[in-house]
């Protein structure tokens, strides 16, 4: 949070001016107004995660199923609108892919995949999923929507600190995938009846024990 400041404050002073000198009219002006509000939606973000950090440094992190993480994560952007479920695509028994992982409730993860649901729910016509699959080896998350997909711009842009073009993803989702890298994962976007993030963890990430010793651990709610 602290490296990712003072980068993040130059730019909304930057914007700022921009606001100022680009006329109404002007055809970058919604540009500049959406890097001004991506901008404010990160100092949220990295506010929150501050905050957490100082909780964090005197508890440790709940330990619960990553489906359960997951139905977290995308509480707090429900919409009337948009129908949001979580999907299990496991196939076989437990023997064959391991029980469910479970994962700690760290602010890294619960920002980074609210992020990312978020935007999916931003730009969805009427359902987002968020489809979990797992084995010995690796777990995946799938946030899917039925929206009109990413953009060219988008796709070729992907981990750079934000998208310049209109209807970009922005700053957010630079900061979410630099959380969730942080954190063992990999992601990749791609286009399939709509926009589709990735994110990649292999098993062993969720199969470590924390170093501080033993945590409460939650059963799914399902």
């Amino acid at each position: 949070a602290h490296e990712l400041g003072s980068p993040l404050a130059t730019i909304a002073v930057v914007a700022k001016e921009l606001s100022r000198d680009v006329p109404p009219d002007s055809a970058i002006a919604e540009d500049v107004a959406l890097l001004m509000s991506q901008s404010d939606r990160c100092r949220e973000i990295l506010a929150g995660l501050d905050q957490r950090s100082h909780i964090a440094s005197h508890q440790a992190f709940a330990r619960a199923p990553i489906s359960t993480l997951l139905e977290r994560a995308g509480a707090p952007h429900h919409s009337d609108d948009v129908e949001q479920t979580v999907v299990i695509e496991n196939v076989g028994d437990e023997e064959e892919t391991g029980p469910e992982p479970i994962a700690q409730d760290a602010p890294e993860l619960a920002y980074g995949l609210g992020n990312l649901i978020q935007n999916a729910v931003q730009f969805a016509r009427s359902r987002v999923e968020l489809r979990l699959f797992w084995d010995k080896q690796v777990v995946r998350v799938t946030i899917a929507d039925d929206g009109p997909g990413f953009s060219n711009a988008v796709m070729s842009s992907l981990g750079e600190p934000y998208v310049s073009t209109r209807g970009g993803m922005g700053l957010g989702f630079f900061i979410a995938q630099t959380l969730l890298e942080r954190g063992g994962a990999t992601l990749e976007i791609r286009n399939r009846n709509g926009a589709e993030v990735v994110i990649h963890w292999p098993r062993e990430v969720f199969d470590l024990e924390p170093e501080h010793g033993p945590v409460n651990s939650e059963t799914s709610g399902g």
